[in-house]
């Protein structure tokens, strides 16, 4: 399935999908799978983002990789708005999903169903 969302929101995501997995909880083996294959899909869809973010980056910074928000705001708001650009950008990727009975019935933490709703159907 096709889902069209934010960068910053597949950032997101891709944060629940982490804190998902650290959870100590044996799911089905599809589930898992379809986990994983999520996850490097949206790593792949973020890749043009990433690298943008990184260059805006790389063009403001003091050569160390940073922006002082306290040394020089301009510089830093300047940045600031233009990660806020391309965070705001629609991306595309392909999820598969996996069905509410593939998780055979077991109880779950509700945080786990939670970061993983993006790709629960019904």
């Amino acid at each position: 399935m096709l889902l069209c969302k934010t960068n910053e929101q597949w950032e997101k995501i891709l944060t629940d999908i982490q804190s998902a997995t650290k959870e100590k909880v044996v799911l089905p083996v599809t589930v898992s799978y379809r986990i994983i294959k999520n996850q490097i899909a949206i790593e792949k869809s973020l890749m043009a983002y990433r690298m943008t973010v990184k260059e805006i980056i790389d063009k403001y910074s003091d050569g160390k990789g940073e922006i002082s928000q306290k040394d020089n705001p301009d510089i830093f708001r300047q940045a600031y708005d233009e990660i806020s650009i391309v965070a705001h950008e629609i991306t595309e990727a392909n999820i598969v999903t996996v069905s509410v009975s593939e998780f055979e019935n077991k109880d779950f933490p509700l945080s786990l169903i939670a970061n993983l709703s993006f790709m629960i159907t019904d």
